[in-house]
């Protein structure tokens, strides 16, 4: 009986220290997966950019590196508002963003009800799956957006019209993309990018809206799937 007893103790004793392993091996993993080894979740990143986001070949030039683009200067940002002004490679450059409150009754809306709780969200806002505001619908919406390059207005406001409940000023993910959104300069391609954050948990979207002189050119949305799968929610997030 001793020696049955003994025996019991030492598997067990072995099988708790095999999951107490494979437990701090999982733990070690999932950090990593998260990001915290930046240089590879870079890579990751990078190669889902390159082959799933940006395909267009002439469209590669807007794919960089966020510490080598100038900044353009901040005005004043607040919850509901952020204001840039500057005059940066011979532009003249201003940007207003302000918010309101989502009002659902200004919307044609389509509800997803889950059966179990019977809770509902925003599965359609307008005819458009909405970024941001999953957790029944969103909190705030786009008033206006004013952009001027030289004095020539960039019309760029229906771009930003299905994307809600941005996280005003910081964004609390990561330290390059502070105040969000934040809007800055590719010299070497002549163009802005206005970068966003937004949405919440589950729900979290990061975005890139690029314009030049003349217009705006084209936009990249990526939601928390691809973000979470890349390892990017972590402070050392570079984007593209």
């Amino acid at each position: 009986m001793k020696i049955t007893k003994y025996l019991i103790i030492l598997i067990l004793t072995i099988g708790c220290k095999n999951l107490n392993e494979n437990d701090e091996k999982a733990s070690k993993e999932t950090q990593n997966i998260k990001g915290n080894r930046g240089a590879e979740a870079d890579s990751l990143f990078m190669e889902m950019i390159n082959n799933k986001i940006i395909t267009k070949p002439e469209e590669k030039k807007y794919i960089s590196d966020i510490e080598k683009l100038k900044s353009v200067k901040l005005i004043n940002c607040d919850s509901m508002s952020i204001h840039y002004k500057d005059l940066i490679d011979g532009k003249e450059i201003e940007l207003k963003l302000s918010l309101k409150k989502f009002e659902k009754k200004n919307h044609n809306i389509k509800y997803r009800i889950h059966e179990e709780s019977k809770y509902q969200d925003c599965e359609l806002i307008d005819g458009k799956e909405p970024w941001g505001g999953y957790y029944g619908c969103p909190e705030t919406e786009i008033e206006n957006l004013e952009i001027f390059v030289n004095g020539n207005p960039i019309e760029m406001e229906e771009e930003l019209r299905d994307v809600f409940d941005f996280q005003m000023c910081d964004n609390g993910h990561w330290k390059h993309f502070n105040p969000n959104p934040l809007l800055k300069y590719d010299k070497e391609n002549g163009v802005f990018y206005l970068y966003t954050n937004g949405g919440q948990a589950a729900d979290n979207y990061f975005g890139k809206f690029v314009f030049d002189e003349n217009k705006f050119i084209t936009r990249y949305l990526l939601d928390y799937v691809p973000l979470s799968k890349t390892g990017s929610f972590r402070q050392s997030f570079k984007g593209f």
